[in-house]
């Protein structure tokens, strides 16, 4: 049953609730549009021009064409978890790094919807949870997910880019930096850090918005600016 109208926790509750309907409606503007889809991954590639990682040079680079090129299979494949004739083995390695460094799993959007959808799962009884995915059904949730992960994977892309084209300048100011601290488990090395780390500070990356943007999406805040996370990240 639902609490009484006039205690606390059915203040929490309707919040929980308000919260989750906002991030509904998000996904449905956002990763469940085709043109918002489409517009988030071509708008990408201005991202790539502003932070010098485009060029007319670029373009006719072997090798940078090379790296757009495995950047959309590593996405891809992280989506659909299909990778081709290579080995499985070789493509989860080159994601899990990507992943462990922080350059795949940082979209601004779909983190904040899955914010704003589990929320809710905070509640007392999870009545809630239980009622929605009866009126909405796993299927649905399962294209939800899927349209999330696509739209993800536009950004995962072009952060990957960044840091392959990062890493390529450092290889040859800082050649030292690929023998130093070197991760038994995926080969990771100072070199990959640096480069990684340039790729989070200058991409939009949803960990790194500050603590007051963190709080504001914890409360009636999301309401009057539920984009702000995205909005900070871009200053």
């Amino acid at each position: 049953t639902f609490f009484s109208p006039d205690t606390l926790e059915s203040h929490i509750y309707l919040m929980r609730y308000l919260t989750k309907a906002r991030g509904i409606t998000m996904g449905m503007q956002t990763v469940g549009s085709v043109a918002a889809q489409v517009r988030n991954y071509l708008g990408n590639f201005l991202k790539l021009l502003a932070t010098v990682n485009l060029g007319l040079g670029d373009i006719a680079n072997p090798e940078w064409r090379k790296n757009l090129a495995f950047a959309h299979r590593a996405a891809i494949a992280d989506v659909f978890k299909s990778y081709g004739k290579q080995a499985r083995k070789f493509w989860r390695n080159e994601i899990d790094k990507l992943i462990r460094l922080g350059v795949f799993g940082e979209s601004i959007t779909t983190n904040l919807i899955d914010d704003l959808v589990g929320l809710s799962k905070a509640a007392t009884d999870g009545q809630f949870d239980n009622k929605f995915n009866q009126i909405i059904g796993r299927p649905a949730m399962q294209i939800a997910k899927l349209a999330q992960d696509t739209y993800a994977a536009g950004d995962n892309i072009f952060k990957a880019m960044i840091f392959f084209s990062e890493r390529a300048k450092y290889a040859k100011a800082m050649p030292e930096l690929d023998k130093q601290n070197v991760d038994a488990e995926l080969g990771i090395t100072d070199l990959d850090r640096k480069a990684a780390q340039i790729s989070r500070d200058i991409h939009w990356t949803y960990s790194l918005a500050p603590q007051i943007v963190q709080d504001l999406k914890r409360g009636p805040g999301v309401f009057i600016a539920p984009v702000i996370t995205f909005t900070t990240e871009v200053i």
